[in-house]
């Protein structure tokens, strides 16, 4: 048996794409994306992390994370300083970046809440559960 409906790949994939647009319809209002969201998120979390780290972080690739984060840059959410002890770039949200966050922070919690609602609360953990420890599994 074959094809795109039992691929585990296209099914991955079809649901995180629907997944983020209906967060991305959610964070609008803030003008950002989900994808931004959670940059900003992980720099908040771990201020100064180097972007290779980040990259690793979000099992991306070192040159789209830096297109990622552009935006963010352009925007002045985010800056990246070159520390004196190293020759890695850090980031940092400033105080703006700080700003947009909180502002974003209720209609993040307001999909997320709508998500458990629409999938079910236990059924949505055990799914993020479930694909985190995919993403870190070390395969593939």
């Amino acid at each position: 048996m074959s094809g795109p409906d039992l691929c585990h790949c296209f099914a991955l994939k079809r649901a995180a794409r629907h997944t983020a647009r209906f967060y991305d319809r959610h964070l609008a209002a803030a003008g950002l994306k989900t994808s931004q969201f959670t940059l900003m998120g992980m720099v908040k979390r771990d201020p100064g992390i180097g972007i290779a780290r980040l990259a690793v972080l979000m099992v991306m690739e070192r040159t789209t994370l830096l297109r990622a984060l552009k935006p963010l840059q352009e925007a002045g959410w985010v800056e990246s300083r070159r520390p004196s002890h190293g020759r890695a770039y850090e980031l940092i949200l400033t105080d703006a970046g700080s700003a947009k966050l909180e502002e974003a922070e209720p209609l993040w919690l307001a999909a997320q809440a709508a998500f458990e609602t629409s999938v079910g609360a236990s059924d949505a953990a055990g799914f993020r559960a479930a694909v985190l420890a995919m993403a870190f599994s070390g395969e593939g």
